[in-house]
């Protein structure tokens, strides 16, 4: 981002996972918040940055609004394997 401070907003995606990955919940929606176009990825990873500050009727809206977008949500589940997922259920 330094290197090039006119790249694409998926680069805030990007920076919010890390900070998801570090529990810094607050920075992580923020990353988010900024890539300017929220997808399913983005709302279901905002919502559990909620979780994770126990904002729960936030998070609640947020992954209704992530389900809105990709119904089944198999496509979050592809993507990341963090733990606890069952990729066989996919």
């Amino acid at each position: 981002m330094f290197l090039n401070p006119l790249h694409p907003g998926w680069y805030f995606q990007e920076l919010g996972v890390v900070y998801f990955s570090m529990d810094k919940f607050d920075s992580a929606i923020v990353a988010f918040e900024r890539n300017g176009e929220l997808g399913p990825y983005d709302l279901a990873f905002i919502a559990a940055c909620q979780v994770g500050n126990n904002q729960l009727t936030e998070a609640k809206a947020n992954c209704a609004l992530a389900l809105e977008s990709n119904s089944s949500g198999k496509l979050f589940i592809q993507c990341e394997t963090f733990q606890n997922i069952n990729k066989a259920n996919c």
